[in-house]
């Protein structure tokens, strides 16, 4: 569920006066108690809340397919850096198969973690 839309969707209803400020009020309650119980269902280590997001990109298959297929820009594409993906291709291509060296050692420091830490839409990679 997206609680911050249907925030937004009755903070505009209370704005064109469709509801009054105790429907308001007492929906918003509601709304966040959902949240605060929702929080709470995520699996949790200690004191610090781990949160998953199912969407993440994997560091390890990045740095696989940077290694084994960098030269044709495969892990780029894979984390969505599709223009740097094609520039890959046509350096490989062009330097007769020398330049594949840089997607090679874009997978090595993918794994290590040191340059390429998140994808193109700034999600961080997960182990």
């Amino acid at each position: 569920m997206d609680y911050t839309s249907e925030l937004k969707k009755l903070h505009e209803l209370k704005e064109k006066n469709v509801i009054s400020e105790d429907e308001y009020n007492d929906q918003k309650e509601s709304i966040l108690s959902k949240m605060k119980g929702d929080e709470k269902k995520q699996p949790s280590f200690g004191d610090s809340t781990i949160i998953i997001d199912p969407n993440a990109k994997s560091k390890m298959a990045a740095g696989l397919l940077g290694i084994f297929l960098g030269g044709f820009g495969v892990h780029r594409f894979y984390l969505g850096y599709a223009g740097i993906g094609v520039a890959q291709i046509f350096v490989t291509l062009f330097t007769c198969g020398v330049g594949a060296l840089w997607g090679f050692i874009e997978g090595i420091l993918i794994l290590t973690g040191s340059t390429i830490i998140a994808d193109a839409s700034g999600k961080p990679l997960v182990e």
